[in-house]
């Protein structure tokens, strides 16, 4: 042996991990959350470029409020609901809806 060997004693096996079984237990329920507010445009929740959306039905549609349809590539808002703002704020977000759906139809985003 020489002077530069430093070699000692073996170095001893690192113990293994004791092996964890599941997630350990809540001992309290979860606290309850916050509702969420609305998104805008969820009452427009299943609106396509040629179905009407989810809250509509044979007596009203949820855009025009009324009993027709005002679905923008079926029949549109009628020239006596133009001058409300409500319906006409509904309308637009539906014309929104879809041509951001239109887009994202033709450039696959």
């Amino acid at each position: 042996m020489t002077m530069t060997d430093q070699n000692g004693p073996p170095a001893p096996a690192p113990e293994p991990k004791p092996k964890r079984r599941g997630r350990a237990r809540r001992t309290q329920p979860p606290a309850p959350r916050e509702p969420r507010a609305p998104k805008p445009g969820a009452f427009l929740a299943g609106l396509t470029g040629s179905a009407c959306a989810a809250g509509c039905n044979a007596t009203g549609c949820v855009i025009s409020g009324s009993n027709y349809c005002a679905h923008p590539h079926k029949g549109g808002l009628q020239g006596r609901d133009i001058g409300d703002a409500e319906k006409l704020q509904r309308f637009n977000l539906a014309r929104q809806l879809l041509g951001t759906e239109a887009l994202e139809k033709r450039f696959g985003k």
